[in-house]
């Protein structure tokens, strides 16, 4: 009985992690939308990762910029396949990051179509 709880109990956090990761991350594009400044980053790697057996690939760039202040950040965005395609270490790469929290952070058109999505509520 014990052991049914403590699985039950797992799943439950698990699964309360993942819906927990996406409010999150709406959050901060919902962030982004009301208060993102827009700029250039630069592309420092590319790759695709195929995490597990049974797992669709994901495809993920990572980029620096240099905010208002003069800091650099550094984020990691899963993207499209064509996306990924498309673009090459050392390339200009067009982002919005959040002028109250600086290392926030997301590809242009992924705050585009969440500023299009919030627009629809």
């Amino acid at each position: 009985m014990a052991s049914l709880l403590f699985g039950i109990f797992g799943f439950i956090v698990v699964v309360g992690g993942i819906i927990g990761f996406f409010v999150w991350r709406g959050l901060q594009f919902k962030e982004l939308v009301e208060c993102g400044v827009a700029t250039d980053a630069v592309i420092i790697d590319k790759r695709v990762v195929k995490p597990s057996p049974g797992r669709a690939r994901q495809h993920k760039i990572a980029y620096r910029y240099t905010d208002n202040t003069g800091a650099s950040h550094e984020h990691t965005s899963v993207v499209s396949g064509d996306v990924e395609g498309h673009v090459e270490v050392g390339q200009a790469f067009p982002i919005v990051y959040s002028a109250k929290r600086l290392q926030i952070s997301a590809p242009k058109f992924l705050v585009d179509q969440a500023a299009t999505a919030l627009k629809k509520r």
